[in-house]
């Protein structure tokens, strides 16, 4: 029988300085993880080892975020939540996914420098479900997202959408750049927060890299 390790994460807040201590952690090898309210990504660094009887100075760590060139747009908070989104405020309301149609009847048409995300873009990335069906259960028709920017000149080289998850339970995003499909976002873990009425759930990052000239001057979607 294969010995099973065991996944114990342990919290700390850091102070205004960034100094943090975490109390009582067992002996063993750990990833040290840290996050930040309002920055995509997240500080890792592997190999920590905790000895019996000892404690740890871990010295000055540097978190230098990954940036893949200048950002055009952003959507959203990058807090690991979902709470920012139209619905956010009751996302705990029971079927709070069946009211999309009424929300949205031509789906999420989101312009920068003109929308709210507060308002204009939903909680919940879902099937369009059938009005007549009030159980919730219908598989429901996909649905397209649409954001649409302006560029004042034509990009060159590679470009990456990045994309914050704060929960996930569908098998696929398609990604296409005015109308030319460019990528998918899949493979993600299912853990269900829809189903439980939560606005986050396991947290998961990740990029899909096209060619920046898909992008044009002028108006992009």
């Amino acid at each position: 029988m294969a010995a099973r390790r065991e996944v114990l994460p342990v919290l700390a807040r850091a102070d205004s300085q960034g100094r943090f201590t975490i109390p009582a952690v067992r002996p063993g090898l750990y990833t040290l993880h840290a996050i930040a309210d309002g920055v995509l990504g997240e500080f890792a660094r592997a190999d920590i080892r905790v000895i019996p009887g000892k404690s740890l100075n871990l010295g000055t760590l540097t978190w230098t975020p990954v940036r893949y060139g200048r950002p055009i747009w952003e959507i959203g908070i990058p807090d690991r939540t979902a709470g920012e989104f139209r619905g956010g405020e009751h996302y705990w309301q029971w079927g709070l996914y069946l009211r999309y149609p009424q929300d949205f009847p031509n789906d999420v048409n989101f312009v920068v420098g003109k929308s709210d995300f507060h308002r204009d873009w939903n909680l919940m990335q879902v099937p369009r479900a059938d009005p007549a069906d009030t159980t919730g259960k219908g598989r429901g028709t996909a649905t397209t997202w649409t954001v649409t920017f302006e560029l004042p000149t034509a990009p060159r080289g590679r470009a990456t959408l990045r994309v914050a998850i704060a929960a996930m339970e569908a098998r696929y995003v398609a990604i296409a750049v005015n109308d030319l499909p460019v990528g998918r976002i899949q493979g993600m873990v299912n853990n269900g927060a829809i189903h439980r009425d939560a606005d986050r759930g396991f947290w998961q990052e990740t990029g899909v890299v096209f060619n920046g000239s898909y992008m044009r001057k002028g108006r992009t979607r």
